[in-house]
């Protein structure tokens, strides 16, 4: 059996770390996208909204309405909606110790995503349906950012969904 050259084991070494310096270099300094939209959420939503919001207890300010499902009002630019279950809107977050610690999803004024659905006259953030495997479904926003707003866009409307026979 013939041995390799030296210089082609050499050279895949030299490769091989390469690979591995350009991946380490990548995870370290590309922004994670930490951010993910419930596609679940969405789609039973009926109204999908970017408002800016001020305070979990204060009416949000429509900037632009994205999605209203067939026979939902579509709230006008600039309109005041008062969403009764803003203050709700936590987050889990597993810690380093394998606990469970919740975060709120309003982090301060700005624009949010918010999926809504109206309830007995009243505006509220859609829960995550329950689903097998998922402890905790309750009620997210998301604040905008480039990358929240590019997986919006990406999100399919219901109608567009095909129904099963």
């Amino acid at each position: 059996m013939k041995r390799p050259h030296p210089a082609l084991l050499i050279l895949t070494g030299a490769l091989f770390l390469a690979w591995i310096g350009y991946l380490a270099y990548q995870a370290f300094t590309l922004p994670r996208p930490n951010i993910v939209l419930s596609r679940p959420q969405f789609l039973v939503a009926n109204l999908w909204v970017i408002a800016h919001v001020e305070s979990a207890d204060e009416p949000v300010t429509v900037k632009e309405c994205v999605y209203a499902a067939e026979g939902f009002d579509k709230p006008a630019e600039g309109e005041n909606l008062k969403v009764a279950n803003l203050a709700d809107c936590k987050t889990l977050v597993r810690t380093s110790k394998n606990e469970i610690e919740t975060h709120d999803d309003f982090t301060g004024p700005g624009d949010y995503i918010l999926p809504l659905s109206k309830r007995e006259g009243a505006y509220v953030v859609t829960s995550i349906p329950h689903m097998p495997g998922l402890a905790h479904g309750g009620q997210h926003i998301y604040p905008l950012t480039p990358t929240t707003r590019a997986r919006l866009n990406e999100m399919p409307h219901p109608e567009k969904i095909p129904k099963r026979e």
